[in-house]
């Protein structure tokens, strides 16, 4: 979560980032610490299009469903740091749940202008467009489709990023899915095991239910949740101090003390993993490249 108090005094949480966030002079005492770091994310897409060179973009938007917000922003901010370079980014808008075969359409436009595409939406609605695209012949050799999740574990509101769904289009969307690369963040493990792992095991009772207010009918924590509780686990040593006071970060001799414990350091949490802040009080995010094992039928890390 992006969490402080702004130089006018007011404070503010969040499970998003933005770059004016980055400004220490108007937020002298902002930590952003969630799972979604916005100058992450553009940079990680935008590096994997400038590292091979590829020239000629296009980006497909889905303003379905919950996704919204990050297809947008992403879409629009990643296409404005491409064309900064010189790179041509054609960008289409499609509401997937449209009766008028938005799919189809986009892909009849793309196969006239470009062969590198980058998806932004839903990972359900991603197969249905990669099934499309193969059973038009566009996910051959010449061909490449991005797409960016922006959790390192799976989201009811990103999907799952898989070509089973135990459906007859398995083993097209199998075969489709060669032509896919998938950019996340890189799984941080601690001596617990992945975030996930540990999250679970910490948040749940011997009963299988959660002991926290994000409690659901799955026993499980929003996995939201999880990421936001990385910066206010107690275990997390701050020289000098314990992150105990993350959990009153209203009080004002106390934002000051703690963001400047944390700009330009990297933590051990000692159960999730290391967690690192740059001098913007922002947290640094690795990410990985995954790619189709066919042998497998998973998705594994080839750049990091």
């Amino acid at each position: 979560m992006s969490v402080g108090r702004s130089r006018s005094g007011k404070t503010g949480r969040s499970s998003y980032s933005h770059p004016l966030l980055r400004n220490r002079e108007l937020y002298p005492n902002v930590i952003q610490a969630g799972p979604v770091m916005a100058g992450a994310v553009t940079t990680s897409v935008a590096s994997l299009v400038l590292r091979f060179n590829w020239t000629l973009v296009y980006q497909v938007l889905d303003t379905a469903g919950m996704t919204f917000f990050v297809a947008t922003t992403g879409a629009a901010v990643v296409g404005a740091r491409l064309k900064a370079v010189g790179c041509s980014v054609l960008t289409r808008s499609i509401a997937s749940t449209s009766a008028d075969r938005p799919l189809d359409r986009v892909l009849s436009d793309i196969e006239n202008s470009a062969r590198i595409i980058i998806f932004w939406g839903h990972a359900l609605t991603l197969r249905r467009f990669m099934i499309s695209a193969h059973r038009s012949n566009m996910t051959g050799a010449d061909y490449v489709y991005i797409f960016f999740y922006p959790y390192e574990y799976i989201i009811s509101q990103f999907g799952n990023v898989t070509w089973q769904n135990d459906d007859e289009d398995d083993l097209t969307a199998l075969a489709a899915y060669v032509a896919l690369l998938v950019v996340l963040p890189t799984p941080a493990t601690g001596p617990h095991g992945t975030n996930n792992d540990y999250w679970i095991n910490l948040w749940l009772d011997p009963n299988g239910t959660t002991t926290t207010h994000s409690q659901k009918t799955t026993g499980v924590p929003e996995k939201t949740f999880y990421a936001q509780s990385h910066i206010v686990n107690p275990h997390l040593a701050v020289p000098g101090s314990t992150v105990a006071v993350c959990q009153r970060f209203h009080l004002a001799n106390r934002s000051a003390v703690l963001a400047s414990r944390m700009v330009n350091r990297t933590f051990e949490t000692g159960g999730s993993g290391t967690y690192t802040f740059d001098h913007a009080g922002e947290r640094l995010i690795n990410f990985d490249v995954r790619q189709l094992n066919l042998s497998t039928g998973t998705f594994e890390a080839v750049l990091r």
